[in-house]
């Protein structure tokens, strides 16, 4: 276990969020270099990740039974079959290289199960 200095001093100006100054134990734990794109997330949702209690912690399967989606929220799909993302209020065709964004925390750790990570 490290502990990292977190926060800014009192003194001076600061976000909100960054006060008040603080330390945190952080245990190792490793990331990967780039975001994980859609590539990699969408076949976790065409496998059927969404519907299998396996891959979610329970408080993550307790939250996905109550969302019902079946995806992530701000996903869905044309008529034809393609995948789209809604944004700024409209939906656009999904780049299949874009990081995967507007996940929540249940969704990430599902697709990490799922993904073996």
């Amino acid at each position: 276990v490290d502990t990292h200095r977190l926060g800014a001093p009192a003194s001076g100006f600061a976000p909100e969020g960054d006060l008040p100054e603080r330390d945190l134990a952080l245990r190792a734990f490793s990331i990967d270099r780039a975001p994980v794109t859609w590539s990699r997330y969408l076949p976790f949702i065409e496998a059927g990740g969404y519907d299998e209690p396996r891959w979610w912690t329970p408080e993550g399967w307790a939250w996905r039974r109550r969302q019902s989606l079946g995806r992530p929220r701000h996903l869905g799909r044309t008529e034809d079959g393609h995948w789209q993302l809604a944004q700024f209020g409209r939906w656009v065709p999904l780049d299949p290289s874009w990081a995967a964004v507007h996940l929540s925390r249940h969704e990430a750790l599902a697709w990490c199960r799922w993904a073996g990570r």
